[in-house]
């Protein structure tokens, strides 16, 4: 589970620094248009799956607090 949790971290991370360099390295009209569409389906995205999202991370922290307590 913990390789899982890193995977997911590291692809958040990286999605992040792309997101970045793309945002910088950008210019005109059209691309901030894109870029703002993009930003707006996955807000939308968000929203609907907003319950699945919340139990997902609600059962990853549970189970990260379970591993922890067995080590102390």
């Amino acid at each position: 589970m913990s390789e899982l949790l890193l995977k997911i971290y590291l692809m958040g991370c990286n999605a992040k620094k792309k997101a970045m360099d793309m945002i910088k390295s950008e210019s005109g009209e059209t691309n901030i248009i894109a870029i703002v569409l993009l930003i707006v389906i996955v807000i939308a995205l968000a929203v609907i799956f907003r319950t699945q999202i919340t139990n997902l991370v609600t059962r990853v922290w549970s189970r990260i607090f379970t591993d922890a307590n067995t080590f102390t």
